[in-house]
């Protein structure tokens, strides 16, 4: 069918609002590393003109081994990188020759995209480009689109900028088509016309003046096979090509801080441009993901894993999944909303009014989870009682907020300090409870002392539960049955078993 159009109601706006606190995980040395987590303040929203997924032809991965019932890609903490970016970060191979790249593991966004450059340079391959000249209108009709001084940067970084000249296998996305009418488009670019095809431009704002800006594009994702599923003939890794991977080159970027160069995002969320979405459509690893993070602050940088499959590895898992259904927010279809019923603390529920957690009638309000975020958020009158009752079950005397954390106490001459145990009650079929331990939301800025790491959203934002408060539990996106799973485990052991 003619697409005329670009969707885009608003475009998609993934928030990330930086907070500089100094995190210290106090080692046998008492070294202090400085921690600059990336937070939501939820006020974010996506809004997608509602469509059939019959009604185009979604973007859809092509898989040349398809013997593998999963893949998986190694996950790092963010501590690993300069800055101690507080994130989770996934290793991709990227191109053709491919290279490898860290993206953010982000499921509150759609938009798959890295730093990335359209510049000639002198170790291109002469022939790099033959594939994408060759009777393809979707370059032969763009207007500058492959002209070497356009959205041309200086590759400040080159082992995390995409050098797209080099890549045999990038081929620029055409505006008008079915891939590209899912791209957010940038403000006041008029729509696409097919008597007048130009390249798919693409830009996606952060709350906090972040942005990336380019063109969309397709080209190769390399991930690694499961060694359970290899058997004896691989003695040594297996990757699985997918090609057709639709994402942003971001020739036009900006992010606060040291996440600036460190890669791209990998987004992971309910739109149909995702990169999950994008493996649903091939029905061969799409319908579930999972990962499991360890310990950020550990200080061994422990790694573990993201795995997209139908058979997921969880053999090591001692508990067993607890599942809760998504709900949807028809204001905000790409995010993952989860229904709370209460909460409780040391096991007692607590007076939190239910609406707190309903969605309203204008798509306010409600809870997501999501990977990108580092700290938990959640609406005023749940943060109020939650930090009331923290108050009256902690006796330690009370300390100056520290690193942007308003509730801190000072643990001074006690080894294993006794903090609350908090947990978060879904609602679903059976009761699922997640009770993460203290360290997953006290934090310590500084030797002596705890701070609560649990923040208040901003007026009708929904609650978000970080990825601090998900340490070690395996999380599991099941997109077929519209249900998230998740289970106490030891993440950093996961890696044994793939």
């Amino acid at each position: 069918m003619a697409i005329n159009q670009r969707l885009c109601a608003d475009a998609p706006k993934k928030l990330f609002l930086l907070f500089t606190i100094a995190l210290s995980f106090i080692q046998a040395s008492a070294d202090q590393i400085n921690h600059k987590p990336a937070g939501i303040d939820g006020n974010r929203s996506l809004k997608l003109r509602l469509i059939h997924r019959s009604a185009l032809n979604l973007p859809q991965i092509s898989a040349k081994d398809e013997s593998f019932g999963e893949i998986h890609g190694n996950l790092f903490s963010g501590a690993s990188f300069p800055g101690n970016i507080g994130q989770y970060f996934v290793e991709l191979y990227l191109g053709n020759p491919e290279k490898p790249y860290f993206f953010i593991i982000d499921t509150g966004s759609d938009v798959m995209w890295i730093p990335c450059s359209l510049c000639q340079d002198n170790n291109s391959n002469s022939n790099s480009n033959s594939n994408n000249n060759n009777n393809n209108s979707t370059k032969d009709n763009n207007t500058n689109a492959n002209d070497s001084n356009a959205s041309c940067v200086e590759a400040k970084n080159s082992s995390s900028v995409f050098m797209a000249k080099r890549s045999s296998t990038f081929d620029l996305i055409s505006c008008p088509s079915d891939t590209c009418y899912y791209v957010p488009p940038p403000q006041g670019t008029p729509a696409c016309r097919a008597n007048s095809p130009s390249v798919c431009t693409y830009s996606y704002g952060y709350s906090d003046g972040s942005h990336t800006r380019g063109v969309f594009a397709y080209d190769t994702v390399r991930m690694l096979a499961s060694k359970s599923k290899l058997g004896s003939q691989y003695e040594t890794r297996h990757f699985v090509e997918l090609g057709k991977v639709a994402f942003g080159c971001g020739t036009d970027n900006f992010r606060p801080g040291s996440v600036e160069s460190v890669g791209g995002v990998l987004g992971l969320g309910l739109g149909p441009i995702s990169f999950s979405s994008q493996l649903g459509g091939n029905n061969i690893y799409g319908h579930k993901f999972s990962y499991c993070f360890p310990s950020f602050f550990h200080t061994a940088n422990l790694t573990s894993v993201i795995t997209f499959g139908e058979d997921l590895v969880a053999s090591n898992l001692k508990v067993p999944i607890q599942y809760t259904p998504f709900i949807e927010n028809p204001y905000s279809r790409g995010l993952y909303y989860v229904s709370i019923d209460s909460m409780r603390i040391n096991g007692v529920n607590l007076p939190i009014p239910p609406d707190v957690w309903s969605i309203d009638k204008n798509g306010k309000g409600g809870a997501i989870i999501d990977s990108g975020t580092t700290l938990s958020f959640f609406r005023a009158g749940a943060y109020d009682v939650i930090v009331d009752a923290v108050k009256k079950a902690i006796n330690y005397p009370l300390a100056l907020p520290t690193a942007g954390l308003p509730l801190c106490y000072n643990v001074s001459g006690i080894e294993f300090p006794k903090l609350p145990r908090i947990s978060i009650v879904f609602k679903g079929s059976s009761e699922a409870v997640f009770s993460p331990p203290p360290n997953n939301y006290f934090l310590r800025p500084e030797e002596n002392l705890r701070c609560l790491g649990l923040m208040e959203s901003s007026p009708q934002s929904p609650s978000i539960l970080g990825n601090l408060l998900q340490q070690n539990f395996y999380v599991e996106y099941d997109r077929k049955s519209y249900r998230i799973g998740f289970a106490k485990a030891r993440c950093a052991t996961l890696v044994e078993e793939l």
